[in-house]
């Protein structure tokens, strides 16, 4: 399985650098297949199941390790978002929040500062 994976992002990111050189561009779909293959071989490397499911990662440990990647996880993709709103809209859009132009974004980064405490509140209920 775990060279059916490479093999697949191989042949993804050899695809993608060729309509980069002959269009000029980056697809959307290449950017998305790479990811979710990314994530299978990363999977795999970590659990030695591409979807994460095995028995090391269902014991206390493997679901310690899950709960504090997740958590990690969440605020690295805040900032990795907050970085692209800068570098999409420039370092001047820091004094005028009106003008955002990458609006998506824009709201994702909003949404992700109270996600995360609404979660929080919602499991705390079900411990309570």
């Amino acid at each position: 399985m775990f060279i059916i994976i490479v093999l697949a992002l191989i042949a993804i990111l050899v695809h993608g650098t060729y309509k980069y050189i002959t269009e000029g561009s980056i697809l959307g779909g290449t950017i998305f297949a790479i990811s979710l293959i990314l994530s299978n071989l990363i999977n795999h490397i970590t659990w030695g199941d591409p979807h994460g499911v095995s028995e090391e990662s269902q014991d206390e440990m493997g679901q310690q390790i899950t709960y504090k990647s997740f958590k990690i996880a969440y605020f690295v993709l805040v900032v990795v978002m907050f970085l692209l709103l800068i570098f999409s809209e420039g370092f001047s859009m820091g004094a005028n929040l009106d003008g955002v132009k990458n609006l998506p974004l824009f709201i994702a980064i909003c949404s992700s500062f109270f996600i995360y405490p609404i979660v929080e509140l919602i499991v705390a209920k079900q411990y309570k």
